[in-house]
């Protein structure tokens, strides 16, 4: 927050495009719309809760590497 307050206008401009093209300004006050910038990340903590379900219940021990491998394929958890 303080970058937003005290830095450069380019860094106000680099933050605000972050998070996402859903941005009005009315009566001199900026509204940001975060729901759609928002989506991918509910679908990652959903995916991660998952992971971390699965290595609780796990009959045997899962490693680190099993788990990342997991993770790696998992379309969702990728940037698109």
């Amino acid at each position: 927050m303080l970058k937003f307050k005290t830095g450069p206008w380019e860094k106000k401009k680099e933050i605000l495009s972050t998070l996402g093209s859903n941005l009005s300004l009315m009566d001199k006050k900026l509204s940001v719309s975060l729901e759609n910038s928002l989506v991918p990340l509910k679908t990652v903590s959903l995916l991660s809760k998952r992971e971390i379900a699965k290595v609780r219940t796990a009959e045997k021990p899962i490693t680190k590497t099993e788990i990342e491998q997991s993770l790696a394929r998992s379309q969702s958890m990728l940037r698109g």
